[in-house]
């Protein structure tokens, strides 16, 4: 026989499942064919193939919540006649109630172990998903922080060493050095930035590219100085920062003073703007100092005196408008406005006196005595022999090369208008190797009269 709760294959004789537990109908006569119940979860049993002389009685479990077979037993053949009403008395007795409690424990525990390896099995499973999904996690943000890292790499920026010589500035007590960079990093942007630096271009990190580096407005000196950034050597200068990080440029940025009368408000006005947007806490006492020794140089232009450290002095009236006056302190050096690289005449203090000494290109008189064991002297090169010798020699040196107006405008201002550049040719041609004499007594005589002691 077979059982109708799990379906196994039972013995003939067994009442109960040896595998599940459930009860099994009992057999009848060996010659009659055993009719087995439907399983339990069927709500209402399909009708048996057996013969239809056979009485049939399904037992359903316990469980079932609504039961339709009878507790009787089917009943052994009986003849015919009389079947019907025989068949209840013959029936076998229902099992006791003990049974069916036994087979309900039994399938719940059954159940109860089926449904904890579910859940052992799910949780496993769960486990090992969750275990998964976490490695996966932490695999992605491994990767993203190699990523961020290596984007960081590249675009990690450089501090560069850019020199900026800029004659009197110490940026403690003036302004900061405005420095405007333009140009491309390595990956072909654009790059427009405005730093504040000092001479040795502090503070300046830029991105592996190619830059071009200039000062857009003067820095202000703590006396005021303004510096001439229209020149070429304050703007135009390449660099370039390499992948490795190093800093590779041909040259450095130059500032040089202008000449304090020859400051312009808008110079002074750009400086103080800079300045400003640099966060100079006194940009306006630096200003103010700019244009303080604007005006005091003009003022001194016009009237022809000046201050040295240790001394005063004044120019020649034939000077005033025509030359700069460049004072360090007690060095002087003067030269003509449109001819900076020309002088033509030095101050200087030296220890000691000297009444006169120098040769025929350049002579040196004492003109005041300081009283303190120091002497101011003048030294004044000598263009009457200069020029015509440069042009006799046929000299190829640069430096001895003069246009005509420069000539004339030099012997003029050394003669203090005594002598021409003619006269000084004609004089060389008629006494080669010396020309006129003494052409610089004028101007001499003038600065031992007009340099006195402070």
């Amino acid at each position: 026989m077979f059982c109708p709760q799990c379906g196994s294959k039972q013995p003939d004789n067994a009442q109960f499942c040896a595998q599940c537990g459930a009860p099994l109908a009992m057999a009848g006569d060996a010659n009659e064919p055993q009719v087995a119940p439907e399983p339990t979860m069927s709500a209402e049993p399909e009708a048996s193939d057996a013969p239809a002389s056979v009485a049939e009685t399904v037992v359903m479990p316990t469980t079932s919540p609504e039961p339709e077979a009878t507790d009787a037993k089917p009943a052994e053949s009986e003849p015919a006649e009389g079947a019907a009403a025989d068949a209840s008395a013959t029936s076998a007795p229902a099992p006791s109630p003990e049974k069916p409690k036994r087979k309900s424990h039994r399938t719940a525990i059954i159940a109860g172990a089926i449904a904890a390896a579910l859940v052992c099995g799910g949780g496993a499973g769960g486990m090992i998903w969750w275990q998964g999904e976490q490695a996966r996690i932490a695999e992605e943000a491994r990767i993203a922080a190699e990523e961020q890292a290596a984007y960081e790499a590249a675009h990690q920026k450089y501090p560069i060493q850019l020199i900026i010589q800029c004659e009197g500035l110490d940026t403690a007590t003036g302004t900061m050095i405005p420095l405007h960079v333009t140009g491309t990093d390595f990956e072909g942007n654009e790059v427009d930035e405005l730093f504040f630096t000092n001479q040795n271009g502090a503070g300046v990190e830029l991105m592996q590219g190619d830059y071009v580096f200039e000062v857009p407005a003067s820095p202000i000196a703590a006396d005021g100085t303004i510096y001439d950034v229209a020149a070429p050597t304050a703007s135009g200068l390449g660099g370039a920062v390499h992948e490795d990080g190093t800093f590779e440029t041909q040259n450095v940025l130059m500032l040089e003073p202008i000449d304090a009368a020859d400051v312009t408000d808008d110079q002074i006005e750009a400086a103080y703007d800079m300045a400003v947007q640099g966060g100079c806490e006194n940009a306006d006492e630096l200003r103010d100092a700019a244009i303080a020794r604007r005006d005091e140089a003009v003022e001194q232009l016009e009237s022809g005196s000046f201050d040295a450290t240790s001394y005063s002095f004044s120019i020649p009236e034939q000077w005033v408008g025509r030359v700069s006056v460049a004072i360090d302190g007690d060095t002087v050096t003067i030269a003509p406005n449109d001819q900076p690289n020309h002088e033509l005449c030095t101050l200087k203090v030296i220890e000691g006196g000297r009444t006169s000494a120098g040769d025929i290109s350049k002579a040196t008189v004492e003109v005041c005595d300081l009283g303190d064991g120091r002497t101011v002297i003048a030294s004044v090169p000598n263009y009457c022999y200069l020029i015509p010798y440069a042009l006799d020699t046929n000299s190829t040196d640069p430096g001895d090369f003069y246009t005509q107006s420069e000539a004339d405008e030099l012997v003029d201002l050394q003669t203090l208008g005594a002598s021409t550049y003619d006269d000084a040719l004609a004089a060389w041609n008629n006494n080669p190797g010396v020309g006129l004499t003494n052409p610089s007594n004028p101007l001499f005589q003038h600065f031992t009269q007009s340099v006195s002691v402070r």
